[in-house]
């Protein structure tokens, strides 16, 4: 899947992928992850003050999406 910048107008939006994703495309919810890793990411960083952990944080994050998509 090709994830074209942010401010390209023909990216597909968060909802679009969320749809695809529904839909069984896992290449959908990658770009979802590959879009939001580093504010999940850096959002855990601040609230737990440890990197390691903060990673694991959103790991489960995302890994609680793909359960719930």
């Amino acid at each position: 899947m090709f994830l074209p910048r942010s401010n390209d107008p023909i990216a597909p939006t968060d909802a679009d992928l969320a749809r695809a994703a529904q839909r069984g495309d896992k290449r959908a919810f990658v770009a979802i992850v590959a879009r939001h890793q580093a504010m999940v990411c850096g959002v855990a960083l601040g609230i737990l003050h440890d990197f390691a952990a903060g990673e694991d944080a959103a790991q489960e994050a995302f890994l609680s999406a793909w359960r719930k998509i």
